[in-house]
């Protein structure tokens, strides 16, 4: 069964993750993990093995994004990469909205999904750039003690 992925719903469920993500609804986001899920991010790589191990890493970037003053992510979805054999790779860039502030703070994360009848599932997620460089050894020390 071939099922199309429209760029427009993309962009529009990876907006809700954004706003999921500063509101604190860990639920939604780790709905759409499947399990084990691989994370690179920086120098550290964990496995995310369910969704209280999801909820804990995404706990780490709620609470340092909220700390650090953010009141909206901005997702802008840069290149969503062909399907071949039912996955496809969407990346993303988070823009952080921080009140006064003039330089553009952004994540960008690659992540490797496939689409199911339910919607996007992420496989595999990968951090190239991480505005909250001191989330690194936060989830390092997740990745030890797993």
């Amino acid at each position: 069964m071939r099922l199309a992925v429209q760029f427009s719903k993309i962009s529009d469920h990876m907006r809700l993750r954004a706003d999921w993500l500063l509101a604190g609804r860990l639920d939604e986001l780790v709905a759409d993990f499947v399990y084990p899920v691989p994370i690179e991010l920086l120098s550290t790589r964990l496995i995310v093995h369910n969704p209280d191990e999801g909820r804990a890493m995404l706990a780490l970037w709620h609470d340092a994004l909220v700390r650090n003053g953010v009141v909206a992510l901005k997702s802008d979805v840069v290149a969503v990469g062909v399907p071949r054999r039912g996955r496809f790779r969407i990346w993303v860039e988070y823009h952080e909205i921080v009140p006064g502030q003039q330089e553009d703070r952004f994540t960008s994360i690659l992540y490797y999904c496939s689409r199911t009848l339910s919607g996007i599932r992420i496989e595999m997620v990968c951090f190239p750039h991480l505005s909250l460089p001191e989330l690194d050894p936060q989830f390092a020390a997740m990745a030890l003690s797993a």
